[in-house]
């Protein structure tokens, strides 16, 4: 089996929805809606364990729902409730150059604009109105970091590094 670094979570299993297989998906990102169908996920709690084929994907309103191959009753289905779709990391369509998935940010170093060094990305949340970093300072302390213009100057891939402005940060602080 692959390692577990190999394959990230795109989404999350919802509840069957009416009698003939559909359930809910909760998306993490807008990955899942990229992915050419079909395609073979990995499905597990904790980690990717079994292989399921989602043939059918569709937005109604403000729900995604989708349709597993070989799952056609509500029954069927509910089995793969509150478990992850894994795809993996190749797989992910491709960035633009400003634009990151969440575990290539988790980790990475933040300072400011004078390489000072603030803390380390634990999280990344989507809010309706912004995504933010959650990071953790050396003391223990925890923070949210608003990903805006003003705030984060950079991120830089190769050096795993988050700057962002010292002016903007003493708000924060």
């Amino acid at each position: 089996m692959s390692d577990k670094k190999d394959f990230i979570a795109v989404a999350v299993v919802g509840k069957p929805v009416g009698l003939k297989g559909w359930c809910r998906l909760f998306p993490h990102g807008e990955s899942l809606r990229h992915i050419r169908l079909p395609y073979k996920f990995k499905v597990g709690s904790n980690h990717p364990d079994e292989d399921v084929e989602l043939s059918e994907l569709r937005l109604e309103g403000k729900v995604l729902k989708g349709l597993f191959k070989g799952f056609e009753s509500r029954e069927s289905v509910d089995r793969l409730k509150n478990q992850d779709l894994y795809i993996t990391v190749s797989d992910l369509p491709s960035q633009d150059e400003n634009e990151f998935y969440h575990f290539e940010l988790k980790g990475m170093v933040v300072v400011d604009e004078n390489s000072k060094s603030i803390g380390k990305v634990v999280e990344v949340y989507n809010y309706p109105t912004v995504d933010a970093l959650e990071v953790k300072r050396e003391s223990g302390y925890m923070f949210l970091l608003p990903m805006n213009k003003t705030t984060i100057l950079s991120i830089n891939r190769e050096k795993k590094e988050v700057v962002v402005s010292a002016s903007e940060l003493e708000e924060l602080l």
